[in-house]
């Protein structure tokens, strides 16, 4: 059973699409190809300013996505890759069993955009 909080994600998720060219993009997972999750950052003098995504996948991977681009607005870049699974989890107030795999998606997807990514700076 999903929490109201997630439920509230699914249905009114925050920060989904595409935006102007991000400064930072980062991808998990292949889209097309199964669930997948591409997340696109916006910093400037090294903080967050905005994050969206675009995703495919169940109800958490979603939810998962949308909580991590709230998370980590106005913060730095350090902070935001401080960011771990069990954050968003809790953010979601918990995912069912057998769902864990979607905030570490979510969380892969930060940190293959801002370590290495593919950063447009």
């Amino acid at each position: 059973m999903y929490t109201p909080s997630t439920l509230s994600h699914l249905t009114s998720p925050r920060n989904l699409g595409s935006g102007p060219e991000p400064t930072y993009e980062g991808a998990v997972g292949t889209p097309g190809g199964g669930p997948y999750v591409v997340l696109k950052v916006y910093v400037s003098e090294g903080i967050v300013l905005k994050a969206t995504y675009e995703c495919n996948g169940c109800t958490a991977t979603i939810a998962s996505a949308s909580a991590l681009c709230e998370l980590i607005v106005n913060k730095s870049v350090d902070e935001a890759m401080n960011i771990q699974p069990e954050d968003i989890n809790t953010v979601l107030g918990g995912l069912p069993d057998g769902k864990g795999h979607a905030p570490v998606m979510a969380t892969q997807a930060l940190r293959n955009a801002l370590v290495g990514g593919e950063g447009k700076t």
